[in-house]
């Protein structure tokens, strides 16, 4: 997990989605969201642990895709998870790819959704050829089946994304440049008025009544 928590420290300040994540194609969940499951040794429990994330199997070998597109922010051997890939989506929201035989892709890549990251198998501590997939959100392990939902993502991601930056636009435009300088994520026109900024960085504006402010 400290692997883990250090591949997410940095997320992208803006998501780089733009539609719900895909399940890995013709392949079936093989458990259950965070269940609890114990280990035996000789018939003894020995450990136990919470499952957060889906066993996803399919044909052994088969292609992994990306299940939405991103950044690829950790792509090594992960303890338990065998061959890993975690991928970063921008706000926080990252999905991670465990007990892969290989790996196809390499930390610092940007990906597509669908673009193969490698292929599954049993690498780390695995029963047989399979995916482990988990979606974290700010670092809180969700349950995947709602990201793959484009209902869902629609309402309660995207939707509320889209609404945020339309409030923040008309905020920024309701404001004046004061003395020759656009409030943040603005830039001034030269009439005194702030206009928001794609690249969120301020300009000084050159308008006299804007100095006279």
């Amino acid at each position: 997990e400290e692997k883990i928590r250090s591949a997410i420290a940095e997320s992208a300040p803006e998501p780089l989605f733009t539609e719900a994540f895909a399940q890995m194609p013709d392949s079936q969940v093989r458990s259950a969201f965070a269940e609890r499951r114990s280990y035996l040794l000789e018939g003894q429990k020995v450990s136990e642990s919470i499952h957060y994330g889906y066993d996803l199997a399919s044909l052994a070998g088969a292609p992994i895709p990306a299940s939405n597109s991103g950044r690829v922010v950790f792509a090594d051997e992960l303890g338990i998870y065998g061959n890993c890939v975690i991928l970063d989506h921008g706000l926080g929201l990252h999905s991670l790819y465990g007990h892969l035989s290989n790996i196809d892709v390499k930390t610092g890549d940007t990906v597509e959704k669908g673009q193969t990251l490698g292929q599954s198998g049993q690498t780390g501590l695995a029963g047989g050829d399979h995916l482990h997939f988990a979606i974290l959100l700010r670092g809180v392990y969700v349950d995947p089946v709602e990201w793959w939902d484009p209902k869902w993502v629609r309402e309660h991601a995207l939707g509320l994304l889209a609404a945020a930056r339309k409030e923040r636009a008309a905020a920024i435009r309701g404001a004046h440049c004061w003395r020759g300088i656009a409030p943040s994520d603005a830039t001034c026109p030269g009439d005194a008025r702030a206009i928001p900024t794609r690249s969120g960085c301020p300009r000084r504006c050159s308008s006299r009544r804007a100095s006279k402010r």
